[in-house]
């Protein structure tokens, strides 16, 4: 799970911004400031907001598989989805951490002024929905896989 968490957050959107909001609200309530004179404050409101996210992660997680049901939820997540994928492949084929690095932008805006990597940024997002549409085997390994972690209710 450790190497799919990037996979994870980009086809789960709602689910890891609610659950990474939240386990930042909970690290910053008990964070350095509600145990002043304990120097090890800070890293036990920092582990609760770890475990908080986490958890939060793991219910919404199996939630949103039935709300997926719902024809609105299903096409906002899918737009969702689509930004998200492009936005992580292309940073990985720019040999880039999914995530950026302190002072670097998500994307740089300014390519996008350039008609081949506007080009190459829409045939990837083409790409990325014809692979969540048509990709039946590659969608059921993915969904046994979240069943035998548990982050997939079974009886769907």
């Amino acid at each position: 799970m450790v190497l799919l968490w990037p996979v994870w957050v980009c086809l789960y959107p709602f689910t890891a911004a609610i659950a990474t909001a939240s386990g930042f609200a909970v690290a910053a309530l008990f964070g350095p400031g509600v145990f002043p004179m304990d120097p090890t404050g800070g890293d036990a409101g920092y582990l609760l907001g770890v475990g908080v996210a986490i958890g939060l992660g793991y219910k919404l997680g199996r939630l949103e598989h039935r709300l997926a049901r719902y024809p609105a939820y299903t096409v906002t997540r899918h737009v969702a989805r689509l930004v998200l994928l492009a936005i992580l492949l292309v940073r990985t084929a720019n040999d880039q951490n999914p995530l950026p690095r302190p002072g670097e932008p998500l994307i740089y805006l300014g390519a996008f002024a350039n008609p081949t990597y506007l080009a190459i940024w829409i045939g990837v997002m083409v790409g990325v929905h014809f692979l969540l549409t048509k990709g039946e085997r590659l969608r059921g390994l993915w969904h046994r896989y979240l069943e035998m972690i548990w982050l997939r209710p079974s009886e769907l």
